[in-house]
C-alpha cells in the first residue's frame, strides 16, 4: 500500500515525527496531502528563538530624522516587531497598523497569525503586550506546542492572568528560566504554589515597575528550593513573606554553589536580631550590612555563593 493510501491518523503521526524539508516534499504529491499538512499545521520549522515586541505611538507626518511640517494626527499606530532565530538563520518582520478601528485585530491575533507558521523551542519572549484572557487561549491553543521551552521572558507587559491561567501555561513547558521584568501584574499571581510547578528552575527574575507585596510567597517555598536550589534568584523592588529565619535555614542547608540569591525586601519581625547574629555564626560566612533607602542592605558571602536580601525598617510601618 502506498504511503499516501494511509488513514490520515497514521500519515499526520509520521510527519510530525518527519523534518520540514520531508514534509514538504510530501506536501506536493496531491491535494489531499496538501489539505492534510495545512489542516494540521505540520512541518512548521522549529525556531530556538520567538520574540514578539509591541509599541504604540501616534502617527508622524514626516519619517523618523525628518523635519514635520504638519502636526501629528491623533491617530494611534501599533507597531509589532518579530525576531525569530534558528541555528544560523535570523527572521526579522515588522508589521505597523492603526490601532482604533473595528476591523483592525487585537495583538493577540497579530500574534496569533505569525505564531502559527512556526514550532517553538528553547527561549521566548513578549515585550509590551496585554498578557491576558485571549492571549492565555491563544499560546494554550492545541496547535501551539511549548513543551520544548525552557526559557520565557515578559518584559513591560500587562499581565491580567488569574492563578488558573497562569498555571496552564506554565505546565504545558519545561520552563528553567522565568523572567518577569517591569511588569504589571496581581499579586497573588506569583506564589509557592505556582513556583511548585517549576521544579526544574534555574533562574527566577521578578522586577515589577513599583514595588510589590508578594504575600503569598512565604517560607515553604524556600525549603523547597533548598532542595534544589536555582541558580539565580532575584526578587528585586518584591517584598515578600520570606522570614529572616527561613533565609538563615536556606544558606544553612544549601550546597556551596555557584549561585546568585537575592531575596528582595524582607519585613521585620520578632527574632530578626537573633536570626541574623545566628547567621553571623555561621562557619565559612561572611556577613556585610549596609544602609539603604528606608532598610539594611544583608549581604552574605560564601566562597562560591552570594546572597542579599533588604530588611525593612520598622520606621516605615510608623
Amino acid at each position: 500500500m502506498e504511503f499516501t493510501n494511509l488513514p490520515d491518523e497514521v500519515i499526520v503521526h509520521v510527519l510530525k515525527n518527519s523534518s520540514p524539508s520531508t514534509v514538504a516534499k510530501f506536501r506536493r504529491m496531491n491535494r489531499r496531502m496538501n489539505d492534510l499538512i495545512n489542516h494540521h499545521r505540520l512541518g512548521r520549522p522549529v525556531v530556538d528563538e520567538f520574540s514578539v515586541t509591541i509599541r504604540t505611538a501616534p502617527s508622524r507626518s514626516a519619517p523618523m530624522g525628518r523635519i514635520q511640517l504638519k502636526k501629528n494626527s491623533n491617530q494611534m499606530k501599533r507597531k509589532v516587531m518579530f525576531t525569530m532565530k534558528r541555528k544560523n538563520k535570523h527572521h526579522h518582520l515588522v508589521e505597523e497598523e492603526n490601532v482604533e478601528g473595528p476591523s483592525n485585530p487585537s495583538e493577540s491575533q497579530i500574534i496569533e497569525k505569525t505564531l502559527k507558521t512556526v514550532k517553538l523551542a528553547n527561549r521566548v519572549s513578549f515585550d509590551g503586550i496585554n498578557v491576558d484572557s485571549s492571549f492565555h487561549k491563544m499560546v494554550t491553543s492545541r496547535w501551539n506546542d511549548l513543551s520544548s521551552v525552557n526559557n520565557l521572558t515578559f518584559t513591560l507587559c500587562r499581565m491580567n492572568l488569574t492563578e488558573e491561567e497562569l498555571t496552564s501555561i506554565l505546565l504545558k513547558t519545561g520552563l528553567n528560566s522565568l523572567t518577569l521584568d517591569f511588569c504589571h501584574f496581581h499579586t497573588d499571581v506569583i506564589n509557592d504554589k505556582i513556583l511548585r510547578l517549576l521544579p526544574e528552575l534555574e533562574c527566577l527574575r521578578i522586577q515589577p515597575r513599583s514595588p510589590l507585596y508578594l504575600a503569598e510567597l512565604t517560607d515553604n517555598t524556600l525549603r523547597a528550593w533548598s532542595q534544589k536550589p536555582p541558580r539565580t534568584i532575584a526578587l528585586y523592588n518584591c517584598i515578600t513573606s520570606f522570614t529572616i529565619q527561613g533565609i538563615v535555614d536556606f544558606v544553612k542547608v544549601v550546597p556551596n554553589t555557584e549561585a546568585e540569591w537575592d531575596f528582595g525586601r524582607v519585613l521585620p519581625s520578632t527574632n530578626s536580631a537573633e536570626a541574623l547574629l545566628s547567621l553571623t555564626m555561621t562557619p565559612g560566612v561572611t556577613v556585610n550590612v549596609s544602609d539603604d533607602y528606608r532598610s539594611r542592605r544583608i549581604q552574605v558571602d560564601r566562597l562560591k555563593s552570594k546572597i542579599a536580601f533588604n530588611l525593612l525598617t520598622e520606621e516605615i510601618f510608623t
